[in-house]
Parts: structure tokens; C-alpha cells; sequence
């Protein structure tokens, strides 16, 4: 694995894990008895912004590594 990506990796997998988070909450979070994915449910706004985020921040560290 280059140094590039091994930098921008972090970012790139937790971004990924929000959207991740906010598609469970968004898809089964209004009919679930689980407090969980009713949590991701009331927080899917800010885990997509948090998610766009980390994703463009680690695209630019991946772009700025040289």
C-alpha cells in the first residue's frame, strides 16, 4: 500500500462507516424496536454531512500526500 493512500485510508473507512450507519438508521430505523437503529434513524442528517466530510477530507489528504 502506498503512503498516499495509507494516509487518507482513516478517513476514507470512517467516512464510508457513516454512510453506512445512516443507510441501516434510514432503511430500517422507523419500524425497528431497536434503540439503536432508532438512534441512526434521528441522527441520519448529521451522519451524512459528517460522512461527506470525512470522505472529502480524506480524498483531499490523498490528493495532497505526495
Amino acid at each position: 500500500m502506498n503512503d498516499r493512500l495509507r494516509a487518507a485510508l482513516p478517513l476514507l473507512v470512517l467516512g464510508c462507516g457513516c454512510y453506512g450507519g445512516a443507510a441501516l438508521g434510514w432503511t430500517f430505523g422507523v419500524g425497528a424496536s431497536s434503540a439503536v437503529l432508532l438512534f441512526l434513524f434521528s441522527m441520519y442528517p448529521l451522519l451524512v454531512l459528517v460522512g461527506a466530510g470525512l470522505l472529502a477530507a480524506g480524498w483531499i489528504r490523498w490528493r495532497q500526500e505526495a
